[in-house]
């Protein structure tokens, strides 16, 4: 059938605007980029999605601007000797694959303000894009302030940076990996990769963070690099932090399996709820190397108050330990007055603690009768190595087995007793050296006598011998229900003088 002339020109009409429509939005193939001049010629052309990778050449120079590219596909990449000074972009959204620069020593600024996304969805809330800024020796502002979704990020040796921004939305999928080495940014708090105000979504394997003294400051600054390290997410699964010793860390996630921290002028830690219970804030601690280190600042619950995870977490720890080396002071809260009750030394406000026994603890016991409450929890391995005084570990005794209270487990009077469950064990390993020549292993022996320490045990390079379970007694006066020793005892002798009397 013959068309008619009208059918025709709506069709070449129609054909012209799909022309028209294609050239505006033509995808390309990667593009090598030596000057502005290329991708204006590429943009030129109508290459507004780029299929591929854009490169900077080795021989690319000055600034470049990339407006009017909208996505990339591939990577956004240079060759190592790349001599642009600033890269900017307002418009693109997203990078399907990664964003890496390293090696430019003339590049001044970096800005992709409302880039959100770089790498592909590889499951709900996890990318697999790569961010890495390195070796940039010139690079003093990077300006990321959308970027929420990846699956790495990684800013190594750029001493130069002191303005770097990223908040991005409280939702999306964090990056799996954090790493930060060596940079000029003295105050991390408003970088919400890392302090996230939503922390329900977010969650990291690993963060790794090392400053070192070399990093740029002004006169008015003091010296180094990171001075306030801010971590929180909803989980973190292995926290690495190896600093010049200016810096503060605060680290407030839900729940974090490991930290190893070395060089932290100060460091606080603040137990949350996740999954509508209370867990530990840190299963594993390492701290070595600090040498202005002062005290655990108190925020939140102190760090003796480990609670055993409990719900979906209670699999997810399969230890729990306590590092400490070459401290030059350790206080719990110095100033607090020692075994004073009226004072929150134990960190927890008017909560106790659990660890899977106990139901109320401490000389609060009357009070949490009737209440679910908790009691301390037990702790893998302990060591402790530095100028450790003896008013450290009043406090860590008070805190941690509660010994400064008016009950004690080691009472014979039945009514001045508490039962030893109510406080932690070491199961496996107990450790101290101090450096202070007035510091005696008295009440740590004794605590191992009565088999708190039941694993490996030294203070002070000595050993001392368990001779009683302390745990076990416990659980067969409560097996004799609950029943005091005084009328336990009295019923045993009740028995025997029954028995004799049979025989006669």
């Amino acid at each position: 059938m013959q068309k008619s002339p009208i059918n025709q020109l709506l069709l070449a009409w129609l054909l012209i605007l799909g022309v028209a429509y294609a050239d505006k939005n033509t995808i390309c193939d990667s593009i090598i980029v030596h000057s502005q001049v290329d991708i204006d010629s590429a943009i030129g052309s109508g290459c507004s999605n780029i299929d591929g990778d854009v490169v900077l050449a080795s021989d690319a120079t000055g600034e470049l601007s990339l407006d009017g590219i909208n996505s990339i596909a591939g990577a956004l990449r240079n060759e190592n000797g790349s001599q642009v000074t600033a890269i900017r972009n307002q418009k693109i959204w997203q990078i399907d694959g990664q964003l890496i620069l390293r090696e430019m020593p003339k590049l001044e600024t970096v800005s992709f303000r409302n880039l959100l996304a770089v790498g592909d969805w590889a499951s709900y809330r996890t990318t697999v894009g790569q961010v890495a800024f390195e070796n940039l020796g010139a690079l003093s502002s990077l300006d990321l302030y959308e970027l929420n979704i990846l699956g790495e990020f990684h800013l190594v040796n750029l001493p130069l940076l002191k303005n770097f921004t990223q908040r991005g939305s409280e939702f999306g999928s964090r990056p799996r990996t954090i790493e930060l080495r060596d940079i000029g940014v003295s105050n991390l708090m408003a970088m919400r990769l890392l302090n996230n105000d939503y922390r329900r979504s977010s969650q990291a394997e690993s963060v790794t963070i090392s400053s070192s003294s070399t990093a740029e400051h002004s006169n008015s600054s003091p010296p180094g690099g990171l001075h306030e390290i801010y971590i929180s997410h909803n989980y973190t699964g292995r926290i690495d932090l190896d600093l010049d010793g200016d810096a503060d860390v605060h680290i407030t996630s839900n729940y974090v399996d490991r930290a190893a921290v070395s060089g932290a002028r100060n460091l606080s830690i603040g137990a949350s709820h996740a999954v509508g219970e209370l867990v530990s804030s840190v299963a594993n601690l390492d701290v070595q190397d600090c040498p202005a280190f002062e005290r655990f600042r108190y925020i939140g619950n102190s760090w003796f108050d480990w609670t055993a995870p409990t719900g979906r977490l209670a699999d997810a720890v399969a230890s729990r330990s306590l590092v400490l080396r070459n401290l030059t002071s350790m206080y719990l809260h110095p100033d607090t007055t020692h075994r004073n009750n009226a004072t929150d030394i134990d960190g927890a406000g008017h909560e106790v603690w659990s660890n899977g026994y106990c139901k109320y603890g401490g000389e609060r016991d009357r009070y949490y009768q009737d209440s679910s409450t908790r009691c301390m929890g037990n702790l893998t391995s302990v060591v402790l190595e530095g100028n450790i005084t003896n008013d450290f570990f009043e406090d860590f005794l008070f805190a941690f087995w509660s010994r400064g209270v008016a009950k004690s487990f080691f009472s014979d009077d039945a009514k001045a007793r508490t039962d030893i469950r109510w406080h932690g064990r070491v199961t496996e390993r107990f450790e101290i050296t101090s450096t202070d020549p007035s510091f005696n292993c008295t009440a740590m022996d004794e605590l191992r006598d009565v088999g708190l320490f039941p694993g490996k045990y030294s203070c002070n390079g000595k050993t001392a011998p368990m001779s009683r379970d302390a745990w076990a007694e416990a659980g067969k006066r409560s097996s004799a229900g609950g029943r005091s020793d005084e009328v336990v005892g009295s019923m045993l002798g009740l028995a025997v003088l029954l028995q004799l009397l049979l025989l006669f």
